[in-house]
């Protein structure tokens, strides 16, 4: 098939999109220190994992800089989407690095509640890493800001507990969440989808106005 493999031990339950828990707090948090452990991952590295590595005991990475990731994401114009002054503030922040841009860590690629798994109101996994890539290490938190800010406080706050959260986090995060929505935009299948493409408008500007997403308190 011409795909890559991951074989893991079974994750029963379902999705938290799928079964919403009652009480999904715990669930995220415990989901968050797992997400943390994938992204202390280190990658030879950015963007996609390289499926054909010769050498499989390290995860190597199309391109060689983060500075060459973050121009691939932000490539074509966005003036279509946002009114001059939504755009150079996006622009702005999209440009904000990581703390470390020489540091490639793995992520999951569209982590979100629909990749979490739980049984009987206990967590269980986290499943698909068919996007994983070599990011900065807000990537993934920047992905669910966009998609899903309401789970991310419950998510850092398991995430804190593997990884110390730097003072900027927000900011970090933000940027993250600012650079994958204009590559969704403009290059991926949200033009053709005008309900995500509306979703991904109103995500960025929100954001755009209020760097200061939701922390773990």
């Amino acid at each position: 098939l011409d795909r890559s493999l991951m074989l893991t031990t079974a994750i029963p339950g379902a999705s938290l999109n799928d079964a919403p828990p009652s009480n999904p707090a715990p669930i995220l948090t415990a989901a968050g220190a797992d997400l943390a452990r994938i992204n202390r991952v280190l990658v030879d590295g950015f963007d996609w994992i390289l499926r054909d590595d010769p050498r499989p005991t390290r995860l190597s990475a199309a391109l060689p800089t983060w500075h060459e990731f973050a121009a691939s994401l932000t490539t074509h114009p966005l003036d279509p989407w946002f009114d001059p002054p939504s755009l150079a503030r996006i622009t702005e922040l999209t440009r904000i690095p990581p703390a470390n841009p020489a540091r490639a860590l793995l992520a999951h690629g569209d982590f979100d509640p629909s990749h979490i798994f739980s049984q009987n109101g206990n967590y269980t996994g986290i499943i698909d890493l068919g996007e994983i890539r070599g990011a900065e290490a807000t990537f993934d938190l920047g992905h669910l800001a966009l998609h899903t800010p309401d789970a991310l406080p419950a998510i850092l706050q398991g995430y804190a507990t593997i990884t110390r959260l730097p003072d900027d986090l927000p900011l970090q995060i933000t940027a993250s969440a600012l650079r994958i929505g204009w590559f969704r935009l403009t290059q991926s299948s949200a033009g053709a989808n005008p309900p995500y493409a509306t979703h991904l408008v109103h995500a960025m500007t929100r954001l755009a106005l209020d760097p200061g997403v939701p922390s773990s308190g």
